[in-house]
């Protein structure tokens, strides 16, 4: 079966079972590079569940983030564990996973495109 056919089935089942869930394009950078396109095209896809962090919302333990980035649960973002340890409230490895587990996530169904 073609790759293409699977992964936009696989798209349809997840909308199905997940109706409440936002679907985030995440574009390769690979392809968003030049800035001379008003136009992209990819030739793959894939699509997975993940939970993101919008850095422009107001986080709790005086977190300071990127106000123009996305975060994801399931790339371990070395900005955002950075900024987690930064804290005042981290005292430890334990207070950084549990501040990062009480953060404002929103669970997602993520279309990763690329080349």
């Amino acid at each position: 079966m073609d790759k293409t056919k699977v992964n936009l089935d696989t798209l349809n089942r997840m909308m199905d079972e997940y109706p409440d869930r936002r679907i985030i394009f995440r574009v390769d950078s690979d392809i968003v590079a030049e800035e001379g396109y008003n136009y992209w095209y990819a030739s793959e896809c894939r699509v997975s569940l993940d939970s993101i962090l919008d850095g422009s919302k107001e986080m709790p333990y005086d977190i300071k983030l990127d106000q123009e980035k996305w975060y994801s649960r399931d790339y371990n973002d070395d900005e955002l564990v950075d900024a987690l340890y930064e804290s005042p409230y981290a005292k430890c490895h334990y207070d950084v996973t549990e501040m990062e587990r009480k953060l404002p996530w929103e669970d997602v169904i993520i279309v990763h495109i690329s080349l």
